[in-house]
């Protein structure tokens, strides 16, 4: 195990929340996870970092020397960071740029090849990121800016709407609700929802519309999915994710269906970088994202899929 800046910060929230639980609020990301990141710390360093009671945890006496380090190592990369992008603004001739390719359309290509045209000798480079890298790679500086789903409420990331549209129960073209023209929230208490393992609390909430009506007799409330392979994985064997309309143009050579669920807000794409640091680069790239998002035409990839009658199903064995 190689320690990464991500792990000082997930032992100073809890060093100085003095609660998992708190610390977990504090990262906005799920308790379970923060856990785990901790006693693989704390087995990497071969003792106890905390005193776990029921009402709180204490920094043992290594977790005590280990603090003061950790401290002073992540003010000082952030010091460096900060020296580095301010060399940056003048010098600097790269921007690295994360996406998602289902959930950046419509907007990737036509920002992408605008910023370009604009500045042909900055090096830009795209990188694909999932729902639980889209703001770690911002804080770690690996992306200078990224395309990302909302909500994203993180205090030191900055973050611009650019574009809103439907959110869609995405399902296979067998499941019952394929041949359907819209959905309600009702209609899913049946069925299993794919929830993003490892995302905050907020966004998970947002992305399987929690609270919802659950079926008592549903087996399986829901299937936990940390990538958009493992997500596809849910649509073809039977269940159904919640996500944004405008992927129905990632997946349209698929077998997959998108229905509208009719009584939920829309879903937000935005832009998103590390407030205080955006470099001139960063910040045209923004402008350039804006003044796009402003001229896209709200098509067909706003709403579901037509309806289409369900697959025949096969006769049954004699």
């Amino acid at each position: 195990m190689d320690l990464e800046l991500r792990e000082f910060r997930y032992f100073l929230a809890v060093a100085e929340e003095g609660s998992f639980t708190a610390a977990a609020r504090r990262l906005q990301m799920a308790q379970p996870p923060l856990s785990a990141a901790i006693k693989s710390l704390e087995s990497w360093l071969g003792t106890p970092l905390f005193e776990r009671t029921t009402r709180n945890v204490r920094l043992t006496a290594a977790g005590q020397e280990l603090y003061a380090d950790a401290r002073s190592i992540t003010e000082e990369l952030a010091a460096a960071v900060d020296r580095a992008r301010t060399a940056g603004k003048v010098t600097r001739t790269s921007l690295d740029v994360g996406f998602r390719p289902a959930t950046s359309i419509p907007l990737l290509n036509p920002v992408v090849s605008a910023f370009r045209r604009e500045s042909p000798a900055v090096d830009l480079r795209l990188h694909h990121v999932e729902w639980l890298q889209q703001v770690e790679w911002l804080l770690e500086g690996k992306i200078d800016v990224s395309f990302v789903l909302e909500p994203l409420t993180r205090p030191e990331i900055e973050v611009r709407r650019l574009l809103t549209a439907p959110r869609v129960a995405a399902v296979a073209l067998d499941h019952p609700l394929a041949n359907l023209a819209e959905v309600s929230i009702d209609e899913l208490a049946a069925f299993p929802v794919a929830y993003p393992a490892g995302a905050s609390p907020e966004w998970a909430a947002f992305w399987t519309a929690s609270p919802r009506p659950l079926d008592p007799g549903i087996a399986d409330p829901g299937v936990s999915v940390t990538t958009s392979d493992e997500s596809m994985s849910v649509i073809l064997t039977g269940g159904v994710v919640i996500t944004i309309s405008t992927v129905r143009t990632f997946y349209e050579s698929l077998d997959v269906q998108f229905v509208p669920i009719v009584d939920i807000e829309p879903a937000g794409i935005a832009v998103a970088w590390l407030r205080g640091r955006g470099s001139p680069l960063v910040k045209r790239f923004v402008e350039i994202a804006v003044e796009t998002a402003a001229t896209v035409p709200r098509g067909s990839s706003w709403a579901g899929s037509p309806p289409r009658a369900r697959l025949p199903q096969a006769p049954p064995a004699e």
